[in-house]
């Protein structure tokens, strides 16, 4: 590998990894002031909310703890 095509690929790396995160800071998801988020915000990896809803079935109704 030579210098040259090392060198351009770190730089490429930083300038994408700095582009990512001035992204993230303007368009990413908003936080409550103070950063915390409720104590019962739940992350989704569903398209629909599918496990946010088996979720609170499993909880609520079907009492169940772990």
């Amino acid at each position: 590998m030579r210098r040259r095509d090392f060198v351009t690929g770190v730089v490429t790396g930083v300038v994408g990894a700095a582009a990512g995160r001035v992204a993230w800071d303007r368009f990413g998801p908003s936080r409550p002031a103070g950063g915390m988020l409720p104590e019962d915000a739940r992350v989704s990896f569903s398209q629909q909310g599918e496990d946010i809803v088996l979720y609170h079935a499993l909880r609520d109704v079907l009492k169940v703890e772990r």
